[in-house]
Order: structure tokens, then sequence, then C-alpha cells
């Protein structure tokens, strides 16, 4: 309900103002403070990863207004390169990639311009991105080109049933489909609204997000038609 998503939105960006707040000290502390010891500078640096996974979790609760079509306002329409879209989204996922130990293959050749919301298509792709991500460690996760407009991401999660496949961007349902870190990781904080979001975002562009069965796991189809 619009009502709903405007309190989520003003909660949002209550938190994230706090959470700034939280995080320019520590890196201040971190970078001016001499005296602090190993271990004052250990605890720092977990407080600091801890605000990055907020600010994620915050980006999510805020994005989920466009969970089943309720865009909470215009879209921003621009002409966008596809290829750079997708090439800064793999960047902003960069270091869970790492901590995942995932290799990224990437074939996008003839990626066409589109027209759309940047931010918006950007966070989608992520998502997309993402969840392959998390369902790959230590395998591959490839992504290509599957037409002037269409991006694959498939990963080695994993070979998942139909049934499953058939409600996966339902909100919360991805939780399910991504194993747990080995003793020890690091976690990758979610709520699991990541796909949902990504498909309210590709049908108000006009567009479309598909899974499908792979070979080693899941094949997600974003097909990003700007809206005109």
């Amino acid at each position: 309900m619009p009502e709903e998503d405007a309190f989520l939105g003003r909660v949002g960006h209550d938190l994230r103002g706090e959470l700034a707040t939280m995080i320019a000290g520590i890196h201040y502390l971190m970078r001016y403070e001499a005296g602090i010891g190993e271990a004052g500078k250990q605890m720092l640096e977990r407080v600091n990863g801890a605000g990055g996974r907020l600010r994620r979790l915050l980006d999510e609760l805020e994005l989920a207004a466009w969970i089943e079509g309720r865009p909470p306002g215009p879209l921003a329409v621009e002409p966008l390169r596809l290829g750079i879209l997708v090439e800064a989204a793999l960047g902003r996922i960069e270091r869970f990639i790492a901590q995942r130990h995932v290799t990224v293959r990437t074939a996008l050749p003839d990626l066409s311009e589109i027209e759309g919301d940047p931010e918006l298509l950007g966070a989608a792709v992520e998502y997309a991105l993402d969840f392959a991500v998390a369902r790959s460690p230590g395998h591959a996760v490839d992504v290509r080109a599957a037409g002037p407009a269409t991006i694959e991401v498939t990963d080695e999660g994993g070979v998942v049933d139909p049934s499953v496949l058939a409600h996966l961007f339902e909100p919360f349902a991805e939780k399910a489909l991504i194993p747990r870190p080995a003793p020890g990781a690091r976690r990758r904080e979610r709520l699991g609204l990541g796909l949902a979001i990504a498909r309210g975002i590709l049908d108000a562009h006009g567009g479309k997000i598909e899974a499908a069965s792979a070979e080693r796991g899941i094949a997600l189809t974003c097909t990003l038609v700007g809206r005109r």
C-alpha cells in the first residue's frame, strides 16, 4: 500500500542518516586516532563491516516498494549502455565475489543502448548477480548477452526443481536456495527480497526476469527493454 511504502521510506531515510554518522565516526577514528591499539582497530573494522551490511539491508528495505509493481514514484528515464550497467553492478559486488571465491565469466558483446532509470535498473541487475554469486561459492557464474537488451546469469549452485523455481520471485523465497556460509566465513546479509524487487523494477520498465533450470544451477534471464 502507498501508506506503507511512504512509512518504510521515511524510516529507511532516518536510519540511513544515523548509519552514515556512525560510519563516518568509525572512519575518522581509524584514520586519525593514533592511540588505538591493534585490538581496537580490529573492533572498528568489525563495526565498519556491520555498518556496510546494515546499509545493504536498508537498500533492500527501501526498494521493497517496487515489489508487485508498486512504484513509489516516476522513473528517471535516460539513455543507458547496458554493458556498462552490468559491469558497474559487478563492480559493486566485487568484494563479495572474492569472499565467495567465485569466478565470474562474462560475454557481453553487442548489448544495445536502452532507456531507463539507471539507479533502479542497476539495482535490479545487481540483485540477479548477487543471488547467483551467493549460490555458487567456490564455483563459477556466467554472465552473457542473450539478445541486444537481454542478459543471462547462470550459477553453479545446484539444480532446482521447477516447482521451486515457479515461486523464486516471491518475497523471501530466494533465501532457501542460498547455501549457508562455511563456519567462520562472513555472511552476506539479505532480507530475501532482491529478486522480487528486480522483477518489479524490470516490469515497470517494460522488461522481465525469468528463471529456468540450467545444467548446474539456475539461469536468470533479464530483459531490460527501457520504458519509452
